[in-house]
């Protein structure tokens, strides 16, 4: 699962606003310290029709923000999400990276990559293999790879909802920053992953889409 970045609403504007800066650059570290990807899964599901219609799809957003005065530093942030459909099989890609300098302490020094491929095989039915590797300093992960593969149902699907469900196999290996070679989380492990997509098209302009 990725984090998508969005506006502040409102009432958080204000209140930012107001905040010395210093207290504005620990919440927004810590926002992105914890908007971390669970696994494997991520949500393409908003580039999936706009690929599925036209054959390819993009979305790039990025951030910058510096600090000065009793809290000096920078955090920026980018990501990227691209899509390839033909005929048959659907491919996706997905980048992120986030960095945090402040006060001359990095307390974020993230990035992460994603790959997917779905192969339609009945109309109801796909196949689907990615893979994925990730660091985080804040988590300790120096590496984390994975590969998976599985089916992917399709339980419901029209012009307004789309509704899918995917299990997958999952080798996953990680390499944590300590000398504890027995540290929970650090070697290899086999996982069971299952998840379900859900798109409701609101208005032709609105998509809502989750993955759980």
């Amino acid at each position: 699962m990725t984090a998508t970045r969005l506006p502040w609403p409102p009432w958080m504007r204000c209140y930012a606003h107001n905040w010395p800066s210093g207290w504005r650059g620990m919440f927004t570290t810590a926002l992105l310290s914890l908007s971390s990807a669970a696994h494997a899964q991520v949500n393409v599901e908003p580039l999936r029709q706009q690929v599925t219609d036209a054959g390819f799809g993009a979305r790039i957003s990025a951030s910058a923000t510096s600090y000065a005065g009793n809290t000096q530093g920078v955090i920026f942030g980018t990501s990227a999400l691209g899509g390839l459909h033909i005929e048959r099989q659907t491919s996706y890609v997905v980048l992120s990276g986030d960095y945090a300098r402040l006060n001359g302490v990095v307390s974020v020094a993230k990035w992460f990559a994603h790959a997917r491929h779905n192969y339609d095989l009945f109309g109801w039915l796909l196949w689907e293999a990615y893979g994925q590797v990730e660091s985080d300093r804040f988590r300790r992960v120096t590496l984390r790879e994975l590969v998976g593969t599985g089916p992917r149902f399709v339980l419901h699907r029209d012009d307004t909802l789309e509704l899918f469900y995917g299990a997958s196999y999952m080798y996953e290996h990680t390499k944590l920053d300590t000398i504890d070679r027995s540290a929970a989380g650090e070697g290899n492990a086999h996982r069971f992953s299952n998840y379900l997509a859900l798109t409701l098209r609101a208005h032709e302009r609105i998509a809502l889409s989750s993955v759980t």
